[in-house]
């Protein structure tokens, strides 16, 4: 009887290149240069901002105002996924002007136009420039967080390490606190990562991940969303960043859906979410 197995030049290619991938984030970060909308052709237009990155770079931004006759004195942050682009993500948040609060989304070094590549540390850093943005831009205004899936690891680290920084509401959607724990998770869905599913551990690092600052997070009204069956980002995940996130916080568990789609397939959480900014950002 003959046993087919794998040569072992194989497995030395495979690993390899999971190698390289994984060091060069090739298992974090999804960007895109495409623009999936033209923002012109908008019922609200956004303002296209252009935030200073270092002397040489700049990176792009859409501020979103509500309508002059409904506007109120709060802005989002908010820090998107892996995936796509602002052009895209802008939509998960779009509906919320017509309640009167705005919102500022911004692309990670390598998304949309903007030059380089994303990486744990650059990502953070741009999500000071943001916030540092709406500060000084809307100096009246409340501010809150809202981080969705791999945003919402990259805000929770952000606000971490701002002093001086408080977000009266911060909404964590379908995220996670360690890359190498969501890096482990995604290889394991499939039979050809299965067997180096230990190599996050070793070529991944933790050291700008919320997981590892979070003694430093301050007090804010935290709202962490997570669906049962998201098929992306482990229903566990959300779970363990709830826990671990410190007092005030709720848990908003979402029976169906997919992956950060609560505001597209629970409506009423819509009603929820500016209830809760009502109450926390505006009294």
């Amino acid at each position: 009887m003959h046993i087919l197995r794998t040569p072992p030049s194989l497995w030395i290619l495979l690993l390899f290149s999971f190698l390289g991938l994984s060091s060069c984030s090739g298992l974090l970060y999804y960007p895109t240069t495409i623009k999936y909308v033209n923002e012109a052709e908008l019922k609200h237009t956004p303002a296209e901002i252009f935030l200073k990155y270092d002397e040489q770079t700049e990176l792009v931004a859409w501020y979103f105002e509500a309508p002059k006759e409904k506007r109120k004195n709060f802005t989002f942050v908010f820090f998107h996924g892996n995936g796509q682009n602002i052009s895209s993500h802008f939509q998960s948040l779009y509906w919320i002007l017509d309640y009167g609060y705005n919102f500022l989304i911004f692309d990670y070094l390598g998304y949309g136009p903007n030059p380089g590549q994303p990486s744990p540390e650059n990502t953070v850093e741009s999500g000071k420039i943001a916030i540092n943005w709406v500060k000084t831009n809307r100096p009246h205004d409340a501010i809150g967080i809202f981080g969705q899936s791999l945003g919402g690891n990259v805000a929770l680290r952000t606000m971490s390490e701002l002093d001086n920084f408080y977000s009266c509401v911060s909404v964590i959607e379908s995220s996670f606190l360690s890359y190498q724990n969501i890096a482990q998770a995604m290889m394991r869905k499939r039979w050809l990562t299965w067997p180096f599913q230990f190599l996050p551990y070793l070529v991944m690092s933790d050291t700008k991940a919320a997981a590892t600052n979070l003694s430093r997070l301050t007090e804010s009204n935290y709202i962490i969303i997570h669906s049962k069956t998201d098929a992306i980002v482990p229903y566990n995940f959300g779970v363990e960043v709830f826990e671990k996130l410190p007092q005030k916080k709720q848990f908003w568990e979402v029976d169906t859906g997919y992956h950060a789609d609560a505001f597209f397939r629970k409506t009423e959480l819509r009603e929820k979410l500016t209830k809760e900014i009502q109450k926390n950002c505006l009294n």
